[in-house]
């Protein structure tokens, strides 16, 4: 078994290895022979990519699936105005029933009649530039801010997607926050004073 990987470039200033062999993409690349430790490293590589693979693509146990989240984690990026002009179109929508509050609120059949109006300032929104994260969301939400008012029920729905959380963590705090002020001996406090002393502590205080 042999590797093709592309040459560093202290070594093509050398030559070190003598005249570079060009692959498909034009750059120079140096051939190395397997080695049994590298052989055995791309075997277990290769099982963690193919379990992956299968959890992303549903060929697995129902219960270990990540295909459900996955297509929602597709479908959610068509709020980004950006990924709308290029991607949204009535099949798009369609499977966004799989979001299930905008489903369940009714509000697929709003936002094909305000389609149009959405995909027409997407077309004209500026390229948001990803590499900076809070940049990029600050963005976004402006955008929203300033268009939202044009096709409501888009604008609800992104309000709605924006609020789902991409990992438990938020969800682990409180749970954490929960343990740390409330022991067993407050077990019969009042739904609603456990929900305005958790606010509070989150919060840092702040009331309004």
């Amino acid at each position: 078994m042999c590797f093709e990987e592309h040459f560093e470039e202290e070594e093509l200033r050398s030559a070190k290895e003598g005249p570079a062999v060009a692959g498909a993409d034009g750059k120079a690349v140096l051939v190395v022979r397997g080695l049994p430790q590298r052989d055995a490293i791309y075997v277990g590589l290769s099982k963690g990519f193919e379990y992956l693979e299968a959890r992303i693509t549903g060929t697995c146990a129902a219960q270990y699936s990540c295909a459900d989240m996955y297509e929602l984690c597709r479908l959610v990026r068509v709020f980004d105005p950006n990924i709308a002009a290029t991607q949204l179109d009535s099949a798009f929508l369609t499977a966004m029933q799989v979001i299930t509050p905008l489903a369940s609120l009714g509000l697929l059949a709003t936002m094909q009649q305000q389609m149009p109006q959405f995909l027409a300032a997407c077309l004209l929104a500026p390229v948001f530039d990803v590499s900076n994260v809070a940049a990029y969301t600050e963005a976004i939400l402006a955008w929203w801010r300033k268009n939202g008012k044009s096709f409501p029920a888009w604008a609800l729905a992104a309000r709605i997607v924006f609020a789902f959380s991409p990992n438990s963590a938020s969800c682990e705090r409180v749970f954490s926050l929960l343990k740390l002020m409330f022991g067993e001996q407050q077990m019969a406090a009042l739904a609603d004073y456990v929900r305005a002393a958790l606010m509070l502590r989150y919060n840092e205080r702040r009331a309004g």
